[in-house]
Formats: structure tokens, sequence, C-alpha cells
């Protein structure tokens, strides 16, 4: 089955089974189609916390579809990554090659080290809404901070939570100003 706007629970655990810490946090991106894979980023809110034994994570609430997600029929134009004084800055757009038009646009972003971990995620609807056929629409994703160790982002992009989502190449993160 298909899922979305998927919220998973996550708990961290000492030696003895003693609960540390638990947490909730959605998908990127939020719907999950059959035999597919998604990532996650669940951060806990007590700082210092002391070493965990061994941590659960389980999906909590969403919504199964007994059918494939529909299509959305976005795509990207010119992705470029940029690295401008530890923020990342992202160029490029989607366009919506679909014969309708999108009132709810969304992105997730996930930045990976060389060794393909996730080390930064977000989301976010893109403001700039609605999406007619035929238009693009720019991709305001800015991080500050971003982790030296980030060298690649992937995004995702959909029009509401039960649609499918389309999904970036890997894309090499620059270390100079995007052009203007």
């Amino acid at each position: 089955v298909s899922a979305s706007t998927v919220t998973l629970s996550a708990t961290l655990f000492d030696a003895n089974g003693n609960v540390l810490s638990t947490t909730t946090g959605l998908l990127c991106p939020m719907s999950v189609q059959p035999h597919s894979q998604t990532a996650f980023e669940l951060r806990f809110p007590e700082p210092n916390l002391p070493a965990y034994s061994r941590y659960e994570v389980r999906p909590i609430s969403g919504t199964t579809i007994d059918a494939a997600l529909p299509a959305s029929l976005l795509a990207f134009e010119d992705l470029a990554a940029y690295r401008v004084r530890n923020t990342l800055a992202v160029a490029g757009a989607i366009r919506n090659d679909n014969n309708v038009a999108f009132t709810e646009v969304m992105y997730c972003a996930a930045a990976y080290d060389d060794a393909g971990r996730m080390i930064k995620m977000q989301w976010s609807p893109l403001p700039g809404t609605p999406l007619s056929p035929g238009q693009s629409l720019r991709l305001p994703i800015v991080w500050p901070d971003l982790p030296a160790a980030a060298t690649e982002i992937v995004v995702w992009v959909a029009v509401g939570p039960t649609a499918q989502w389309v999904m970036s190449d890997r894309v090499r993160i620059q270390n100079s100003d995007p052009p203007r």
C-alpha cells in the first residue's frame, strides 16, 4: 500500500530498558509508494542525553492508500546547490507538466555526506502557488549553518500529501557563490 502524511515516533532506551527520551517527526518525503524507501530526521529535545543502548522508531499516524499515489507530473529545472559562508543556497525551479493548476506544492530536502549518510533535512510548503500548467516555481531552499560534512543534496517536490513525490538526482554542493 501507499502511505501519506506519515508521522514517526522514536524512543531512546538505556541498558536497563528505561526510556531516556522520546520524540516525533515526519518522513522526508511525507508520502511513501509501495516497495520504496524514504528518509527521516528525528531530534530529541533534551540536551546532553546519556549514552543510549537501543532505540525504536515506529509509525504512529498517517493515511494508507490501497492504490499507487497519483503522479504529479512535476519536473526539476536547472537544479544546483551552493555553499555560501556555511549557508546552503539551492538554485533551480520546479515546472508543472500537468494539465491542472496546483494550490499546495511542498518540498522536502536532505543533505548527505560523502558516505551517503543523511546529516540534515527540512520540508516546507513552496510559496508562490497556485502553480499553473506549464508554469515554473523557484525553489527557495536556504539552510543557515550547513554542516561542513554536507557534500550533496536531494530534493523531493509534490502537490499535496497524497501525490507522488518527484525526486531529484543527487546534486553536488559547490563551494562558491550562485550565479546572479
